[in-house]
């Protein structure tokens, strides 16, 4: 739980001295109209004015000899009154054979620094605070009250391997005001952007890295120094806490509002559907450096700042976010920057919101990146701070041998206008500043580290970084190098998280289609898994096209890619990824589905052979292929519910059903009739040409197979009767009672065709005048016997 505590707990003595801080919530500026001492933001989204109010005044220490024949006492020093903060400096350490370079650091430093923490424990007057091994420095403190200010500093300037002694900065500025939009701005705000992308992540690509390399920080860390944090917001996800300030919390604890939107800028969540972090799933450290805000000033100690940054460093972090600084060049983070970036820390500091010609330490440092504020049209905010630097009139001899003699804030810019973010009691608040522009860096880098198998430098990702950022077309209107330098306001340009992703690691990407193998229609929704030979996986669907795209990949590895889809059985396949190239591999899958489907003839009961049966659905038209007596089976079927199944042959009638096939009955059988499309047009009449009526017919074709139709010739004898139209001819046999019977043969029919036939019925007895049909049969019986015997006879 986050507790609130008073600015006026959190005072130094009187008599120490301080250094106020252009605290990140100095340098961010509310959205809106009532931001009193801030900047104003159009709601238009225009033009920035410069900061209002009473500007934020630099107060100087004595400027340093930049000579290298210096003194090694900082004439500042002189004449020292009550209790004196003092930095003493120390040699470069040597390198040494360790594999931990950071233990290695601390341990040649402490080696440095006992003797000064010897002397400290023996000299009244003088106390030991913090030894730094990130920039091999110490603060001690001399109290004037008890021991001789200069008799001390001189003592102290004559250890070995002491280089410099030097007050603690001191620097005041104004703390800019920051008001809370209202609920119902909050609420129109939220209802406008809910499960949309906002401007800010969209304009640096992060949106794009989230859905192409799928990565949303997961394995990375950030730390972010400022003002405490609300670790009970819900889009904030705290992974350690730590409190420099001069009475520290061992709980989080929110000092101002600040903190918790920089938080929410790098890491924050989509709590309310609408994200607000750069990389959500990284593991936030938060070190508290500043905690007086009272008075509308920010106070906190050089060496507070120097803390937080070392215990980023021991803690791994990939990149610690500073949105505070000294508009100033101090010397004492230039080792500070260049250790932590040996260590694998990118430092991301604001740039400044004076404008044009200012700069911030330590965002100034060569070594760190700089970071300037752009607006929704991806113009520069007209308060960010960025100039031209001559590295000796600024750094003198404290600048390492290879800066180069002039360099330009800010390295890069980054959206810093109208930015929404968490504030502390689970609020929101829209917010301008390059503090604000700083995070979305640092959540960059994140990505970066991320997104690549390696384990990146932090100069790597910072020339990366510098490299890929991009200007809008009408941004070098100016000079004509200004595509490929950088300048005061967009540094080398708007930071593009994907291509830097894309140039830092040996990416590949594999791409294909997803096609049934029936029909070659796409399969949308398919799902696309990926293993890599070292283990890891992708996922991914197909478009409504069935192609799929997967990016960031780690080439020079096998891939195995396997593909599964309602209604289809799955496919794997096993292919080589070179790095840097685009590997196809297409697939065809298998619907999961038999159908079988019986079909007779409707008048003679037999298979029909030569039919053509199909299943229509949305994935194409699946032919089923014959078997045997008219069993037809279509296989590889998708399972996804009604088919349109239609069933065609020469010489019958095409005939169409709804077919179901489920995932739960992966295989069907229908049986279905067709009827003949030919006409046989009967007429059953006497030997006298009388139509016989009642007849019943039989219809026989050439293989054997005959049927007999229900209906009997009408009273003109006649019946037409539909039978298969397929080439060949049939013989019709009729009788009737009392008119005997009779047959005849139809000529060929071919589909559609119509033939007339008469059979002449009879009731086939002698032709004997005046002995009936009984009288008739006697007499052949007779004349058969008598026959018969005679044949006997004469044999014998």
């Amino acid at each position: 739980m986050s507790r609130a505590v008073s600015g006026e707990d959190r005072r130094r003595n009187w008599r120490s001295i301080v250094v106020v801080v252009v605290l990140a919530a100095s340098l961010a500026v509310a959205s809106g109209p009532a931001a009193a001492a801030g900047i104003s933001v159009p709601a238009d989204g225009g033009n920035e004015s410069k900061l209002s109010g009473t500007q934020p005044q630099r107060v100087d220490t004595a400027a340093p000899a930049t000579d290298s024949n210096r003194p090694a006492i900082d004439p500042a020093l002189e004449n020292t009154t009550g209790t004196q903060s003092v930095v003493v400096e120390f040699g470069e350490v040597a390198n040494q054979s360790i594999e931990d370079e950071t233990a290695a650091r601390r341990a040649a430093a402490d080696s440095l620094q006992r003797p000064l923490e010897t002397y400290a424990n023996r000299t009244e007057g003088v106390s030991f605070e913090h030894g730094f091994w990130i920039d091999n420095a110490a603060v001690v403190t001399v109290d004037a009250d008890r021991v001789e200010p200069s008799d001390a500093v001189a003592s102290i300037a004559e250890l070995d391997r002491v280089s410099r002694v030097r007050p603690e900065a001191e620097i005041s500025v104004l703390q800019a005001g920051d008001e809370q939009s209202t609920d119902s701005d909050a609420a129109a705000l939220a209802s406008s952007t809910a499960g949309d992308v906002p401007y800010n992540l969209e304009q640096t690509n992060v949106s794009a890295v989230w859905e192409e390399f799928r990565t949303t920080g997961e394995g990375a860390t950030i730390a972010v120094l400022d003002s405490g944090v609300d670790d009970d917001h819900p889009d904030i996800d705290l992974e350690r806490w730590k409190d420099f300030t001069t009475d520290p919390s061992p709980e989080p604890t929110v000092y101002a509002d600040h903190g918790t939107l920089v938080s929410g800028v790098a890491t924050g969540g989509a709590e309310r559907g609408t994200p607000i972090g750069v990389a959500p799933d990284a593991a936030l450290l938060h070190g508290a450096v500043v905690a007086d805000c009272a008075d509308g000033t920010c106070r906190t100690s050089e060496s507070a700042v120097l803390e937080g940054l070392e215990w980023a460093v021991e803690h791994e972090a990939d990149a610690v976010s500073i949105s505070l600084g000294w508009y100033r060049y101090s010397e004492s983070f230039i080792d500070a920057v260049e250790t932590a970036n040996d260590a694998g820390t990118v430092v991301v500091g604001a740039s400044g919101n004076r404008g044009n010609g200012s700069s911030l330490t330590p965002g100034n440092v060569y070594d760190a990146l700089s970071v300037g504020a752009t607006n929704e049209s991806r113009g520069v905010a007209s308060f960010s701070s960025g100039e031209t630097i001559e590295t000796d009139d600024a750094w003198g001899t404290d600048a390492p041998d290879d800066w180069p003699e002039t360099y330009r804030t800010p390295g890069v810019v980054a959206p810093g206008v109208g930015i929404e973010s968490a504030i502390p009691g689970d609020g929101y608040r829209t917010a301008s500043g390059t503090s604000i522009a700083a995070p979305h860096v640092a959540g960059v880098v994140a990505l970066v580290q991320s997104a690549t198998a390696a384990d990146l430098e932090a100069s790597e990702i910072v020339e990366s970084l510098r490299e890929t950022a991009t200007k809008p077309d009408d941004a070098c209107t100016r000079s004509d190098d200004c595509e490929t330098e950088s300048d005061t306001r967009y540094g080398h340009g708007i930071v593009d998280a994907y291509a830097a992703i894309d140039a830092l690691g040996t990416h590949a990407t594999v791409d294909g289609t997803v096609t049934d193998r029936e029909t070659g229609d796409p399969i949308p929704d398919a799902t696309v898994a990926l293993t890599a030979a070292d283990g890891a996986e992708y996922e991914t669907t197909t478009d409504a096209d069935g192609g799929y795209d997967v990016t960031g990949l780690s080439g020079a590895q096998k891939y195995t890619v396997s593909i599964d889809a309602d209604g289809y059985e799955g496919a794997t396949e096993t292919s080589d990824v070179p790095t840097d190239e685009t590997t196809t591999i297409d697939s065809a899958l298998a619907g999961s589905g038999t159908a079988e489907i019986r079909l007779t003839d409707a008048h003679f009961g037999t298979g029909i052979d030569t039919e053509t049966v199909e299943l229509v659905g949305d994935r194409g038209t699946y032919a089923a292929t014959h078997v045997e007596n008219g069993t037809y089976v279509a296989e590889h079927v998708p399972t996804l519910g009604e088919y349109d199944l239609r069933m065609t042959a020469d010489g019958y009638e095409p005939e169409s059903a709804s077919l179901w096939l489920e995932a739960d009955a992966e295989s069907v059988t229908e049986s279905y009739a067709l009827y003949g499309n030919a006409t046989l047009e009967v007429t059953a009449e006497t030997g006298g040409g009388d139509p016989v009526e009642n007849a019943s017919l039989s219809i026989a074709r050439g293989s054997g197979a005959s049927f007999e139709p229900t209906e009997r010739t009408d009273a003109n004898g006649t019946l037409a009767v539909t039978v298969p139209g397929t080439g060949e001819h049939y013989t019709i046999e009729a009788k009737a009672d009392g008119a005997g019977s009779g047959s005849a043969e139809s000529a060929t029919l071919e589909s559609g065709e119509r033939d007339s036939v008469t059979v002449v019925l009879s009731t086939r007895t002698l032709p004997t005048g005046g002995f009936g049909p009984v009288s008739a049969v006697i007499a052949m019986a007779s004349l058969l016997g008598w026959t018969t015997m005679r044949r006997y006879r004469n044999c014998r």
